[in-house]
């Protein structure tokens, strides 16, 4: 650790975790790169800029869950499931902790701002004192939602060592300076920034060895069947500006006896350019002008259905580009939808051959 860092920070700052078999560990952290008023949600942060209308709000919040439903075919825990839109840019109600105090600090000494603050702050929660405003017994109600997201298919979460915690009730108010559950629970750690770049990790937020770069894209996109055309350009500049850029990536297919995918290999971009040498890194002004334009694409039928019609026992590699038999999986409604409307009125059939993109 940075010699400044070290003399910051008390000793036992970094304890690993409570003793005994849990699998919790003692202190949850997060790292912020100057001294913040409060400490609320990306969402929370967006109900405040006035560049985005009530509508904009309301196509984001239905954006991430959307993205949310598809990480629920995998997870089946619609609370975890936020963390990968939390986790690939896009607004949620969750505020970013860490069970690792380095990843932490990594964050603290992060800034893209040219008037950097000269010092940053590093959050410890003590998770084992707040346990029973988390986690209710016999299922009974709690202030507080938490939960730790490192276990999951998101790559990035499992780097960062992630949790994720969140209001019960009004969750666009949370503030983690402001949070009366937390009171006395709660340290604040201010840190000298003179050593900051050795600490920073760009391993953390790197996307060229994560199986799910192009997901992002391909979620938003999808974004303008429920917009009913097109993106406001607003929301379509702020996403692209927060979102992995990827255009699809092939997959390898396996099919069982019955023609249906069952599985699937995921190529990194840093694979999927060494197999074909192209690159596959999007030009962000380009999807700026694609969201904003009228046109309503086909959703992407391996993010939103499940790949049929293959030979039985096979697998096959499906390039961008290609066409395929998808069974859909996911509904998608236009936001202008009646109550009572069929929710996947995206598709006016269960099958479709749809071209991967």
């Amino acid at each position: 650790m940075p010699e400044s860092w070290g003399a910051s920070l008390p000793e036992g700052f970094d304890v690993p975790g409570r003793p005994g078999t849990s699998d919790a560990p003692k202190f949850l952290y997060r790292g912020e790169s100057g001294i913040f008023p409060q400490s609320p949600s990306s969402r929370a942060r967006l109900a405040c800029d006035e560049r985005f209308s009530t509508r904009d709000l309301d196509l984001l919040d239905r954006l991430t869950a959307l993205a949310g439903e598809v990480e629920n075919r995998s997870q089946a825990d619609r609370f975890r499931s936020l963390g990968w839109p939390q986790h690939y840019g896009l607004p949620t109600h969750l505020l970013d902790l860490t069970s690792d105090p380095m990843v932490a600090l990594h964050f603290a000494a992060s800034s893209s701002k040219a008037n950097a603050s000269s010092v940053r702050v590093v959050y410890r929660i003590d998770l084992e004192a707040i346990e029973s405003k988390i986690y209710g017994l016999a299922g009974r109600p709690t202030p507080l939602a938490a939960a730790r997201i490192e276990q999951t298919t998101i790559v990035r979460a499992q780097r960062q060592h992630a949790w994720v915690i969140c209001a019960q009730q009004d969750p666009g108010r949370f503030n983690l300076q402001r949070c009366w559950h937390l009171w006395r629970h709660i340290e604040k750690f201010l840190v000298d920034a003179a050593d900051a770049e050795e600490f920073v990790r760009p391993d953390l937020l790197t996307v060229q060895d994560d199986t799910y770069a192009a997901w992002p894209l391909a979620v938003v996109r999808a974004l303008k069947i429920i917009a009913g055309g097109a993106l406001p350009r607003v929301v379509a500049e702020w996403l692209c500006s927060r979102i992995p850029l990827y255009e699809w990536l092939p997959v390898q297919v396996g099919y069982d006896g019955r023609g249906c995918g069952t599985s699937f290999r995921l190529l990194t971009p840093a694979q999927a350019m060494e197999r074909d040498g192209r690159n596959y890194e999007a030009n962000a002004q380009a999807i700026i002008e694609e969201l904003v334009s009228p046109e309503i694409p086909t959703p992407n039928g391996i993010v939103f259905g499940t790949p049929t019609g293959g030979t039985p026992h096979t697998a096959k590699w499906l390039e961008p580009g290609s066409e395929c038999e998808v069974q859909w999986k996911t509904g998608l409604q236009s936001r202008d939808a009646k109550p009572g409307d069929w929710p996947w009125a995206a598709f006016p059939l269960a099958f479709a051959k749809v071209t991967l993109r």
